[in-house]
């Protein structure tokens, strides 16, 4: 049906005017959070959700014919193009209004909040670091490029290590209290920070950053704010182009390999992301998937993810899963519609529960849960919610560890004295 849709698009407006959705959208999210003050969670997750859909506006714009250098049939297809902007516009929009609808029902009630003692604190912090020089490559992309610290070393990427430093760093984040919280959250931020940069690891940076917004109250813009928000945004482009090379060498001269083909990609791999789009709907239109590939909701328990079985056919895996594609693939149309609505909705709350972060809502479970939450940010909209499905558990089954402790403490008072 999204075929038709765009097939019909094409017919009637044009390619060019079909493919101008997500740069409306584009303006009126921007016009939305210029005209409010203070930072807004939806208004992020949203752009973050659309701008992979910039990618064949943009490459019009620009003059290039391809926008990745893998899958170069799918890009023949405008109305594939226009059907794959569509569907990730349309998830955005069902977003934004699910965030809207969250606005009547945002408070989050009376939480009660607990601190870990000190003695808690220490071997939890020490093991958070540990998982983080565990998760992060040897290596780094000053003189390397993206690639080669991935292969090299003996500590590779591994996602449960991944998921181990989320879960750590949502409870200590959370139940770390006193004087001193915001100086050694600080300090957390900008070493975590700093190693994901130095190894390219720009989601978990953005991630990261994201969360300092609420942990030290910077929600609201300011000119210097701004001035640092673009400097970051800088910062991460020149990180994107300049892990081809290694960061030294690409201000010594060298470059991306040219290639014969005029490509042009939109920083972050984006355009791989909305390639990957294009694949899933043609995928699913040519009807060559069989049970259980047409339902890869089944195969979650047993490891086997989209990108597993997107990977069978005869389509190159560019990286990144868009939520929409994972959305569309299991449940059509109306799973992306519903899927949005429930998506902006979740995103809503969380914002609701992250500006509290600094007083009352902190060291509670829906406090770890929203920490989690933003730390995955970027990675569910762009690869697969299965982490955060995942981590979300890990949080949950440390909350009730916690508890039970603090209410085996608290009896082993009552019965001394």
């Amino acid at each position: 049906m999204i075929y038709e849709l765009a097939n019909f698009s094409h017919t009637s407006i044009g390619y060019e005017l079909s493919i101008a959705l997500p740069f409306i959208i584009l303006l009126v999210l921007a016009y939305y959070q210029l005209s409010h003050p203070l930072f807004s969670l939806p208004i992020f997750a949203s752009l973050f959700a659309i701008y992979p859909a910039l990618t064949p506006g943009v490459t019009a714009i620009l003059g290039y014919e391809y926008f990745t250098r893998l899958n170069y049939d799918l890009q023949h297809d405008q109305v594939l193009e226009i059907a794959s902007t569509y569907l990730i516009s349309g998830f955005c929009i069902c977003l934004m209004i699910g965030a809207v609808m969250a606005k009547t029902a945002q408070s989050i009630g009376r939480l009660e909040r607990y601190i870990l003692p000190l003695w808690c604190l220490v071997p939890l912090f020490s093991l958070l670091l540990a998982l983080l020089v565990m998760f992060l490559e040897k290596g780094t992309v000053l003189w390397s490029s993206y690639g080669e610290v991935k292969s090299a070393g003996n500590a590779p990427y591994s996602s449960l290590v991944n998921q181990m430093f989320n879960v750590n760093a949502a409870i200590f984040l959370s139940y770390l209290g006193g004087r001193k919280r915001q100086r050694v959250i600080a300090v957390v931020y900008i070493v975590v920070i700093t190693f994901a940069l130095l190894t390219s690891r720009r989601t978990l940076a953005l991630a990261v950053l994201v969360l300092s917004l609420y942990s030290f109250d910077l929600v609201q813009f300011r000119l210097k704010q701004v001035a640092l928000i673009l400097i970051v945004l800088f910062l991460f482009v020149l990180v994107g182009e300049a892990r081809v090379v290694g960061l030294f060498n690409y201000f010594q001269g060298d470059r991306r390999e040219v290639s014969e083909i005029p490509w042009f990609s939109l920083p972050g791999g984006a355009s791989n992301i909305f390639v990957g789009t294009m694949g899933v709907i043609d995928l699913i239109g040519s009807d060559v998937l069989t049970f259980p590939d047409r339902f890869p909701l089944s195969l979650w328990p047993l490891g086997i993810y989209e990108s597993n079985i997107y990977s069978k056919y005869p389509y190159d895996y560019n990286g990144g899963m868009h939520i929409a594609n994972i959305l569309y693939w299991n449940g059509g149309l109306p799973g992306v519609i519903f899927g949005g609505l429930f998506v902006g909705w979740i995103v809503k709350k969380v914002h609701t529960v992250a500006l509290r972060l600094r007083n009352e809502s902190a060291a509670t479970l829906p406090a770890m849960l929203s920490i989690g939450f933003i730390l995955v940010l970027p990675n569910f909209f762009w690869y697969h919610p299965i982490g955060l499905l995942k981590l979300s558990c890990a949080i949950l089954v440390g909350y009730l560890i916690l508890m039970l402790a603090r209410r085996g403490t608290s009896e082993s008072r009552l019965v001394r004295s």
